[in-house]
C-alpha cells in the first residue's frame, strides 16, 4: 500500500495534494475553511529511523478532525519540530485530498548519514617541540587509535560513541544515550563506561622538563562508570 502511495505521489505531486509549505496562502483562500478528517498518516524515506521517532513530534493524530488552514498551519510547526531531530537533510509533509472531508497525511524525509569514525593522533607531550627535541620523536610517547560516533543508533535516535585508544595511555570508553524509555518518551537514560592505563608516571618536573617512571607492569588504572 505504501509503494503504491508513492508511486502516485511521485507521479502526480500536483493533483489533490498540498504542501505545508503553502499553508498562508491557503488560510487567505475561503474555499479552504472546510473541516477535514485525517484518515492515515504515511512516512517516506525512513530506511533506518523508526516511524515512531517521527510520529512523536506530531500534534495532529489519525482519526480526529481539524479545520483544513489550522491542520495546515499545525503541520507547519510539526515539519519544525522533525527537522529539530537533526536526523534528516530535508522534511516535506503534504497533504493528500481523499474527499472534500477526508485527507492523508504524506511525510517525505531524506535521511543524513549517522556513522563518523575519527582518528585519534595525541602528543603525550605539551607540544610539538618538546617532543621533538626532548623525546627525540620517541613514537611511544603517542597516543593512537579510534572514536567512533554513531547517531540515531537502531533508528530510535540513541546515540552511541566507542573510543579504543592505543600508546602510552590506553583508553577504551563507551557512551550509550537513550532518548526515550518509557511510554510517553518524555524520559531518557545514557550510560558510561571508561577505562584507561599508563606504564608511565611523572613525578618530577625539572628545568620545564617532566620525568617519567616507566615500568613494565601497569602502574596506574582509571576506571569510571556512569548512569544519568
Amino acid at each position: 500500500m505504501l509503494a503504491i502511495l508513492f508511486s502516485f505521489f511521485s507521479l502526480f505531486p500536483q493533483t489533490g495534494t498540498t504542501s505545508v509549505d503553502s499553508w498562508k496562502d491557503s488560510r487567505a483562500d475561503t474555499t479552504r475553511t472546510r473541516e477535514v478528517l485525517i484518515d492515515n498518516i504515511f512516512i517516506i524515506g525512513n530506511k533506518v529511523t523508526k516511524p515512531k521517532i517521527i510520529l512523536r513530534e506530531l500534534d495532529v493524530e489519525i482519526g480526529k478532525t481539524y479545520p483544513y488552514n489550522d491542520l495546515l498551519e499545525l503541520l507547519s510547526i510539526d515539519k519544525n519540530k522533525i527537522q529539530n531531530l537533526r536526523l534528516f537533510n530535508s522534511v516535506n509533509i503534504s497533504t493528500l485530498d481523499l474527499s472534500d472531508t477526508k485527507v492523508d497525511i504524506v511525510i517525505q524525509v531524506k535521511e543524513r548519514w549517522y556513522t563518523f569514525p575519527a582518528p585519534i593522533f595525541d602528543l603525550v607531550d605539551r607540544n610539538f617541540n618538546d617532543w621533538w627535541q626532548n623525546r627525540d620523536g620517541d613514537l611511544g610517547r603517542t597516543n593512537f587509535g579510534v572514536k567512533l560516533f554513531r547517531n540515531n543508533f537502531r533508528g530510535r535516535n540513541e546515540q552511541l560513541r566507542l573510543t579504543v585508544q592505543f600508546g602510552f595511555t590506553r583508553n577504551f570508553s563507551l557512551v550509550y544515550k537513550i532518548p526515550y524509555i518509557d511510554r510517553s518518551q518524555r524520559h531518557g537514560l545514557s550510560f558510561l563506561f571508561d577505562y584507561a592505563e599508563n606504564n608511565n608516571i611523572a613525578y618530577q618536573t625539572e628545568d620545564h622538563i617532566q620525568s617519567f617512571y616507566d615500568a613494565e607492569e601497569l602502574l596506574r588504572t582509571e576506571q569510571t562508570y556512569g548512569i544519568g
